[in-house]
């Protein structure tokens, strides 16, 4: 068995790691609460960890009309969604500390 990235009570963008889920063709999967709609999903280690999922769909495409732009005219430009103070979904171009 390969080894793995602790993941556990990581926060990613609006992503909290709540447990392990398993593995998908050989990737750490993680439980997953997204903090902007407290959805929980299943998501890859390797997404998390390289920023390309900051968020659930909804939050990001929430926070993409708000915006007036599509949500992939937003990811196109590089832009990502993270949590702001008062926790809705914002687009921010930095990580959530």
């Amino acid at each position: 068995m390969s080894w793995k990235i602790e993941m556990l009570g990581g926060q990613f963008g609006q992503w909290l790691v709540l447990a392990e889920a398993g593995r998908r063709n050989g990737n750490v999967m993680w439980k997953c609460e997204c903090l902007g709609c407290h959805q929980v999903k299943v998501v890859a280690g390797h997404a998390l960890r390289s920023g390309e999922t900051l968020s659930c769909a909804a939050c990001a495409q929430k926070r993409s009309k708000a915006e007036g732009k599509s949500y992939w005219e937003l990811k196109k430009a590089g832009r990502s969604f993270s949590r702001n103070n008062d926790s809705e979904c914002a687009i921010s171009l930095a990580f959530c500390p």
